[in-house]
């Protein structure tokens, strides 16, 4: 749960207090579990969210990146008038521009690839710190690392690719107006979306039977309890501490298969998509 102010700055304080409040009868009365404020999820401003001057800025700290990123890719719409494309847009904007923005080097389609590739791999970095700080939790957090956040940045940048290899990168609004389209379906259309000729379909249909067993797995509440109790150190070892199957195992290698067929996925794409996904995410 992230609430956005969209209105001007002197309504922002009495709308994160009111948030606030919303927050603690939401776990009282209806035992739903939100965000703390506290953490990266705090009320926060569209006019910040959409600064271009603050992107990558001093003041662009991992919260202000782990906001854009997730608003783009991953959010859904809860309630209020503020819409989420209309969020999504004007963040945007502010990397791409729109019809009024002068071109300079720094407003161009490159930079939200940028973004997304960078909150990716603080996302993996930040798994060390966490997961030596939580040592309990590492298992689960290694597998999501592997499974669900993988394949969300490969379907997000394989599908951002193929938008720009068929995109003139200096027509900002149409940019803008793709990006929007792909990023408000889900990571497993965006790679459908992406796949177009046989091979490359036939590639998407073992990656996603990899994915669904993974997320078949993960979303095992006992699954979810073994993993808690793997030792790093035996983590290959067939049985758990208390003499339970292990599943840390059969996850690992889910991983790795989905990993592949997303190797082999990259093979079978267009040329040109291909040219834009390694220029514009690896190099």
């Amino acid at each position: 749960m992230l609430p956005i102010w969209g209105g001007p700055p002197s309504g922002f304080k009495p709308f994160k207090d009111a948030m606030e409040i919303l927050r603690e009868r939401i776990r009282q009365e209806l035992s739903i579990e939100v965000s703390s404020s506290r953490d990266l999820m705090r009320c926060t401003q569209l006019s910040k969210l959409s600064n271009a001057i603050t992107i990558g800025g001093d003041k662009d700290n991992r919260r202000s990146l782990t906001q854009r990123i997730l608003i783009l890719t991953e959010g859904s719409h809860a309630g209020g008038g503020l819409s989420l494309i209309d969020v999504r847009r004007r963040i945007l904007e502010a990397y791409v521009g729109n019809q009024n923005t002068q071109r300079t080097a720094s407003r161009h389609p490159l930079a939200v690839c940028n973004d997304i590739a960078r909150y990716f791999r603080t996302v993996c970095v930040d798994y060390k710190s966490r997961a030596e700080a939580k040592p309990e939790n590492w298992c689960v957090r290694h597998s999501k690392l592997r499974g669900a956040r993988k394949f969300w940045y490969f379907s997000t940048a394989i599908s951002i690719a193929s938008i720009v290899a068929q995109v003139p990168v200096k027509d900002n609004e149409t940019v803008v107006n793709r990006l929007i389209e792909i990023l408000n379906i889900p990571p497993i259309l965006r790679v459908f979306c992406a796949a177009t000729g046989t091979d490359s379909k036939a590639v998407v249909g073992r990656l996603l039977g990899e994915f669904s067993t993974y997320l078949r797995e993960m979303s095992n509440a006992s699954v979810r309890s073994g993993l808690n109790l793997v030792e790093f150190e035996h983590r290959f070892s067939e049985e758990l501490p208390n003499g339970g199957a292990n599943p840390f195992p059969r996850i690992f290698n889910t991983t790795k298969r989905m990993h592949r067929e997303m190797m082999l996925f990259i093979d079978t794409v267009d040329n040109n998509v291909r040219e834009k996904l390694l220029d514009w995410f690896l190099l």
